[in-house]
């Protein structure tokens, strides 16, 4: 019980921080910092920093079989950066922001229908209820339903379909390598490796790559403070936290934690933004956080459950 109430935890962390994400993401743009750029940064970070903590345990690299090295590697060489190539071209064909995120939530269907394979975990009443509630609430934060916020495009719309099959794979697989006792650390230092290196081969060259980070703090002295909150926040504290989170709970619960999302960027609009509050987008959140608490509540009763359930068939005669 106190494993799953720890991993929800760290998934409302996880899910918190990641909820950053957009917003020092457009003022490190408004700062000068290309796209590519920020799509190279992401895994520079998270190599960085998951490298640095490999360092104190080196013995945990040499604990992995070189077939899961290989399917690391080929996870974040292809999978991480077709996801992130699929969000550049939906965005690039017209696809509303708050379409593409309420597409991309629905890679739970996909970690669940893996999950159950992978792992045998089951698809439950309580996952779709909650799944729902929250994709209802993503809805009305984002405002989809009103005015252009609802555009797509037919090619934008493909591509932000092929969203949730990455995003879910991605999370099914970081799962799939815990469950073998890969250390957690080691997993993230070498898919985000798989991921710049082929960003570095075949997307920015290293040189421009630093050039525009240093030509962009020079000239404006405040996205170094963008760029610290960038890497640290809905990088290194998120997939930190996530890790410890897949490591406790069922993946498909972490993704419906996920919803939190944009109950982050919505609030950090208003503060950062300035942004204007309608009483349907009041309405989302509070969805949000119902869904969140209905998952978190019933997972909780199960755990308890399952606790009383393992103490009684121990008891003595």
């Amino acid at each position: 019980m106190e494993k799953k109430k720890a991993g929800m935890a760290f998934a409302v962390v996880s899910a918190t921080t990641w909820g950053t994400y957009g917003t020092f993401y457009s003022l490190l743009l408004k700062d000068g910092f290309t796209d590519l750029t920020m799509v190279a940064l992401a895994p520079l970070a998270l190599v960085i920093y998951f490298g640095i903590r490999i360092a104190f345990k080196p013995r945990v690299l040499k604990a992995i079989p070189l077939k899961y090295y290989i399917g690391m590697i080929l996870q974040g060489f292809f999978l991480v950066n077709a996801m992130n190539y699929c969000y550049a071209q939906a965005y690039a064909h017209g696809m509303a922001v708050g379409v593409v995120s309420v597409i991309a939530f629905t890679n739970v269907l996909v970690v669940m229908a893996e999950s159950y394979f992978l792992f045998r975990y089951r698809f439950t009443v309580t996952k779709i209820v909650s799944m729902l509630i929250a994709m209802t609430g993503i809805s009305l934060v984002l405002e989809i339903f009103s005015g252009g916020n609802g555009a797509f495009t037919a090619t934008g719309l493909v591509w932000t379909l092929l969203i949730p099959l990455f995003f879910g794979t991605n999370v099914s697989l970081n799962t799939y390598f815990i469950v073998k006792d890969c250390d957690s650390d080691a997993i993230l230092f070498i898919t985000q490796l798989g991921a710049l290196v082929f960003m570095l081969l075949f997307q920015v060259h290293p040189t421009a790559l630093i050039d525009n980070i240093a030509t962009s703090v020079a000239s404006y002295p405040q996205a170094l403070w963008a760029l610290l909150g960038f890497c640290t926040l809905p990088m290194i504290a998120c997939y930190a936290t996530m890790q410890e989170t897949l490591k406790r709970i069922e993946p498909s619960i972490m993704s419906i934690i996920y919803a939190l999302d944009p109950v982050t960027s919505f609030l950090l609009g208003l503060i950062v933004f300035a942004q204007t509050i309608h009483p349907l987008q009041l309405l989302g959140a509070g969805l949000i956080l119902t869904a969140v608490t209905y998952i978190s509540f019933r997972e909780g009763r199960e755990a308890k459950t399952d606790s009383d359930n393992e103490n009684e068939s121990v008891q003595p005669c």
